[in-house]
């Protein structure tokens, strides 16, 4: 057992044992890097889909699973296979999300709304989430302090809103931010010693946002988000459990 953790103990990557990345794309493979280089004993594991490349320039200590993350059967999958190597998982992050594919786009006004889409981007984007939560709650440890964070976007606050449109994204994401919150509250009515977070990682060069970045603002490499992300993670205790944070450490509004 380790070392009694209290709501002030902030969570040390160095002293993290097992890792998982859930989507070992742009920033979740820029996670694994910098995961491997601040904790180099750590092993890491990351998913990606079946369909996607096996991502490259990956640490020896990361093992990369196929994973689809709305498959209740695939999530079973996956823990069938975490647990060939351990009971616990100090940190979890998911990095999965979709703002855009080859046939579908945020829109930009009402008559743009497609329910197919609608299903698409909140199945990838929130149901993914709580399935994640619900899969992988037999890692989180009563004793050493967990982790799970969940990669979120600015545009999902309601209180920040003031310009409307991507309908399907912002709600997604709002979504996302409350199962965050709610289960924040059962990992503590439950007296698990974890954390869950919703992080906005900022605007970052990924195939994911690109097309959709402002000329002249500032624009993080997927290094430099996944070095932000593990920075919040870093100034996180029990008591920040539930929060909506900036990339900066900065709490946003819900």
């Amino acid at each position: 057992m380790g070392q009694e953790t209290t709501l002030d103990s902030k969570f040390m990557v160095k002293n993290c044992k097992y890792a998982l990345i859930l989507g070992a794309g742009d920033i979740g493979s820029a996670l694994t890097r910098e995961i491997a280089r601040a904790n180099p004993g750590c092993r890491i594991f990351a998913t990606k889909r079946v369909s996607s490349p096996t991502p490259e320039n990956l640490p020896e200590s990361v093992r990369v699973l196929e994973h689809d993350p709305i498959s209740e059967r695939s999530w079973q999958y996956l823990v069938k296979s975490i647990q060939e190597e351990t009971k616990t998982l100090g940190l979890i992050i998911s990095t999965i999300g979709v703002l855009h594919n080859d046939h579908l786009q945020p829109e930009k006004k009402l008559e743009d709304i497609n329910i197919e889409n609608l299903r698409e981007v909140f199945s990838i984007n929130t149901f993914s989430a709580v399935l994640a939560g619900k899969n992988l709650l037999p890692f989180l440890s009563r004793h050493e302090f967990n982790v799970f964070a969940f990669l979120s976007d600015r545009t999902g606050s309601i209180q920040e809103d003031n310009l409307g449109g991507w309908y399907s994204y912002r709600g997604s994401k709002t979504a996302l931010n409350m199962f965050v919150k709610n289960m924040a509250i059962e990992f503590k009515n439950r007296h698990l010693n974890a954390a869950a977070l919703a992080i906005n990682p900022g605007s970052t060069d990924t195939k994911l946002s690109r097309p959709y970045l402002k000329s002249g603002g500032k624009v993080w490499t997927p290094d430099e988000a996944a070095a932000h992300v593990l920075n919040v993670i870093e100034e996180t205790s029990l008591k920040d459990s539930g929060r909506f944070e900036n990339w900066d450490g900065s709490e946003l509004p819900f």
